[in-house]
């Protein structure tokens, strides 16, 4: 379970029991988390009989891609823009990897997703060819 931008989850059980105890040692019969990490429970009925379950809580943020400011490369040569670590990618070029090389001038863009959502960025590329005279 995956809860996005510092969000709380409440896990609750589909059916209901005498008793319940949760990884916090709480008694009730849900447990609202806000912080990653491992949720357990255990539960009896009228019978004694037990039964648990574990799940893992995971709070993460929504993506913010940074290219960095706009750039000027010189001639032929390469530059690298890095989206960084997320799910997926979908560059104005139509790749999909994390980072692509770029030798002409224009606007790249770029938008990356996580479980969270997405962001969009865009950077301006310059190429610039310094002529030399003797």
């Amino acid at each position: 379970m995956t809860s996005c931008n510092g969000e709380s989850h409440e896990f609750t059980l589909t059916e209901s029991y005498t008793g319940y105890e949760w990884n916090d040692f709480s008694s009730g019969d849900a447990l609202t988390v806000s912080q990653t990490g491992k949720v357990y429970v255990k539960v009896w009925d009228e019978f004694g009989c037990s039964g648990s379950d574990t799940a893992m809580f995971t709070v993460g943020t929504s993506p913010v891609v940074d290219l960095g400011p706009d750039t000027v490369i010189c001639g032929d040569a390469a530059y690298v823009l890095d989206a960084g670590d997320f799910a997926s990618y979908l560059w104005s070029t139509g790749a999909t990897t994390a980072s692509i090389n770029v030798s002409t001038a224009g606007n790249y863009t770029v938008t990356s997703s996580n479980a969270c959502g997405s962001d969009t960025v865009v950077v301006n590329v310059t190429v610039t060819t310094h002529h030399l005279f003797l």
